[in-house]
């Protein structure tokens, strides 16, 4: 090794005792930083740990809206309906009109339905037998005791012919 002088070592160790204070400066300067940035951190873990209380606090209280005004003008908006409806009831008897209407007309019409069925539906027998009436009095058909004659007769002409021919002259001569 070399020979250093006093001067020389002392300078060296200046040298070296400068640049150690400058790194030790620079740390001081970092830890501060780092101790400034710690609070920051801190300060801010504790709004948030505030916050985090207030929005739990928000969580449980119930929040009643204020409805009044709103109700009030829903209340004098259905009077004011009420009112305009129950104006148009205040007819005397209205209902009572209204009973008495519906009760006429339904007697009306069982008698109008109880007139249109006595005339339109008259029984078979009855129809037929007016029918038959008509027809006797006009002579259109034979009455049941001359039936049997008129039978007997058309089955006597149909056996002979000549006969049938002669009554028929006979029988246009008399007209």
């Amino acid at each position: 090794m070399a020979d250093y002088t006093n001067r020389q070592l002392a300078q060296i160790i200046a040298q070296s005792a400068e640049k150690i204070n400058n790194s030790v400066l620079k740390e001081q300067k970092i830890a501060n930083e780092l101790e400034q940035i710690v609070s920051k951190l801190q300060n801010e873990k504790n709004a948030l740990q505030e916050l985090d209380k207030k929005i739990d606090s928000l969580k449980t209280t119930f929040i009643k809206p204020e409805l009044s005004a709103l109700n009030s003008f829903y209340e004098t908006k259905a009077e004011e309906n009420i009112k305009r409806l129950n104006s148009g009831l205040k007819v005397p008897n209205l209902s009572l009109y209204g009973w008495l209407s519906s009760l006429a007309f339904v007697i009306i019409g069982f008698i109008s339905l109880y007139l249109a069925y006595s005339k339109a539906f008259t029984t078979r027998a009855e129809i037929l037998e007016q029918y038959r009436a008509e027809l006797l009095k006009e002579n259109s058909i034979i009455p049941a005791q001359d039936h049997q004659l008129f039978k007997d007769m058309d089955q006597f002409f149909r056996k002979n012919p000549k006969t049938k021919d002669k009554f028929v002259e006979w029988r246009q001569a008399k007209k």
